[in-house]
């Protein structure tokens, strides 16, 4: 048991006070220094190591850990220090709390030890101030004086982890030191990994920052080519259909036809490379709206037809009795998908025919299960070739090389069939041809009245076409004209709303991207001009985007900046027709059931 005996200080030296330290044991190392107390006498510090030769695996384990001693009964100090270093421990001492936060500042300490009646500085405030600067510190108190006051102050103030008394028993001593050890260890792992998962949380926050960069502006690359590459495309698909309405030779028709079908497959290729980094990324934008299928289907035959002749292949559709014309899904992405595994069908065929069957797999009363089979009499896939294409949907290289193809379409049919919670296979085999199947599940909805609009319904309505690209006027306007509206067009933002304020106009079509002001301005100042008006004019005029934007996030910029529907550039004559027969005479419908066929992307509008 550690004795405590009462140290009377020397007052009659004049010399400052040095209090001499009994003789330590053999196995240990003194390392004498000096400091001064709160009244500025000299104190002598000590630092005691253990000789490493002298320890059994007790002391190894300690591991060199170091504590500090503070009382200033140097009895009591001597006889701490003659039991903690024989435990294997690194013991420091000092005689005040002002000399033991000296030693704080120089040493790594692991455990403090304090008296609580230290003339000068009680332990009390000793612990609180180590609690303040070395939170990381354990704090025990070994006093005589075990009063509740005392206590309650060590515990509430210096937030010590143990308090224990005078004499205290060795063995406590040392299980309560080594416990203490293990708590300041576990604590300072907890703050090294702390640390580190600040910093990993730190480059993590980086590196995301770093990726919504890179996504972001992949996003901008994509828009800005999008953009650009339909723009021009929209000027060839669309005189191509202006000039299908004139009267041509035979011959004349067959290389118009030949314009249209190249401008279709490149019209594919682009919406394909296009979706897809969206495909990959499981970004695929789905839409919900009711349409025809069987007018979807017949969409397709004009541009692949005409790619089928022109390879001397029969292109035929075929549905099957009992299947459901009018579903509610998205047309867009199914088109998508089937034009991709048509066109792939009419690609790798060099004789013969390529057959898309439409059949009821099931029907409820609110569900239909379709399937789809693109049939072809092409030279047919071997077995191991067909794993590669159901694990990776790529075509075989050799194929690719002899006919031509991109296998990235097929990637991305499987991923917009993925999305419409469908599946997709094959079956094929050598000089047999080949079938690529998917299904889906669509919901089932009746046909509406038949309410389209004739030609003459639409006469003398007024059209203000807001596009600032020469060609894109000339398509846009003719085949508005077609369809028997007056056009007046305007070349930016601006003049539109300049020209919008002057005349009455029953349909407003509006590019997105123009010099002066854009189509978004242009939209909120028509919108915020019609909010002022009282009398004199319809309270809304409809306003359709026209637009190459193409992209996630278009559609919704487009009706966020108060535009009510939105139309993709290649212009499909068929599409626009649709949106002309919806907001123009019988406007208030809220779905529509014609739906694009070719390239646009629609979302039925919101009223």
């Amino acid at each position: 048991m550690v004795e405590c005996r009462k140290y009377m200080p020397c007052t009659t030296s004049p010399k400052p006070s040095c209090r001499a330290l009994p003789r330590r044991p053999a196995t240990s190392t003194c390392h004498p220094a000096s400091g001064q107390d709160n009244e500025g006498r000299k104190q002598l510090l000590a630092q005691w190591t253990p000789c490493t030769n002298a320890f059994s695996a007790d002391a190894n384990a300690a591991e060199q850990r170091t504590l500090l001693l503070v009382d200033d009964e140097e009895n009591v100090l001597s006889a701490l220090q003659r039991l903690l270093v024989r435990s294997g421990y690194q013991v420091l001492t000092a005689t005040s709390g002002p000399a033991g936060l000296a030693l704080l500042e120089r040493h790594d300490i692991g455990v403090i030890i304090s008296d609580q009646r230290m003339p000068g500085m009680t332990g009390v405030e000793f612990l609180s101030r180590v609690k303040l600067r070395h939170p990381g510190i354990v704090r025990l108190m070994l006093s005589g004086f075990a009063d509740l006051k005392a206590v309650t102050a060590a515990i509430n103030e210096g937030a010590i982890y143990r308090f224990l008394t005078k004499p205290c028993d060795n063995e406590l001593l040392r299980s309560n030191v080594e416990e203490a050890f293990r708590h300041f260890e576990i604590r300072r792992e907890n703050e090294r990994l702390r640390r580190e998962l600040l910093a990993s949380n730190l480059a993590l926050e980086d590196a995301l920052v770093a990726t919504r960069r890179k996504e972001q502006a992949n996003a901008d690359y994509f828009s800005t080519m999008s953009h650009a590459l339909r723009t021009p495309l929209n000027g060839v698909l669309g005189m191509a259909e202006l000039l299908q309405e004139t009267t041509l030779e035979a011959q004349q028709r067959d290389y118009l036809e030949t314009i249209a079908s190249s401008g279709h497959r490149l019209l594919t290729l682009i919406n394909d490379m296009l979706d897809t980094p969206k495909a990959e990324a499981g970004k695929l934008i789905l839409e919900t709206i009711d349409f025809d299928l069987q007018d979807l289907v017949e969409g397709l035959e004009q541009p692949l037809g005409t790619l089928a002749r022109h390879k001397g292949l029969t292109f035929v559709t075929h549905f099957k009795s009992r299947t459901p014309l009018i579903v509610r899904g998205d047309p867009t992405r199914l088109r998508q998908a089937l034009t991709i595994l048509l066109s792939n069908a009419i690609k790798f065929t060099p004789a013969g025919e390529v057959l898309l069957n439409v059949l009821p797999v099931e029907t409820a009363d609110d569900e239909v299960h379709l399937l789809f089979e693109v049939n072809d009499t092409g030279e047919g896939i071997d077995t191991a070739t067909q794993h590669s294409l159901l694990d990776y949907f790529t075509r075989a290289e050799s194929t690719i090389r002899i006919y031509g193809g991109d296998s990235k379409g097929l990637s991305v049919c499987k991923q917009l069939v993925m999305a419409m919670d469908g599946e997709i296979g094959l079956s094929s085999a050598p000089g047999r041809g080949s079938t690529f199947w998917f299904n889906v599940r669509l919901a089932r909805t009746s046909p509406p009245p038949d309410t389209r609009p004739t030609l003459s319904m639409h006469r003398h309505k007024r059209v203000l076409l807001v596009e600032d690209d020469p060609i894109d006027q000339a398509v846009a306007g003719g085949l508005l004209r077609a369809s028997g509206l007056e056009v007046e067009t305007v070349s930016n933002g601006q003049q539109a709303v300049d020209t919008w304020s002057r005349n009455h106009y029953d349909l407003v079509f509006m590019a997105c991207r123009m010099p002066v002001m854009d189509g978004y301005q242009a939209t909120q100042h028509i919108r915020a001009h019609e909010a002022r008006q009282t009398t004199g004019r319809a309270d809304h005029t409809p306003i359709i985007a026209l637009t190459a934007n193409a992209m996630s996030g278009d559609r919704e910029r487009c009706l966020q900046a108060g535009m009510d529907d939105y139309v993709i550039k290649p212009v499909n004559r068929q599409v626009l027709q649709t949106v002309i027969d919806h907001w123009l005479p019988g406007r208030g419908r809220q779905v529509l059931t014609l739906v694009p066929t070719g390239n646009s992307s629609r979302q039925a509008p919101h009223r």
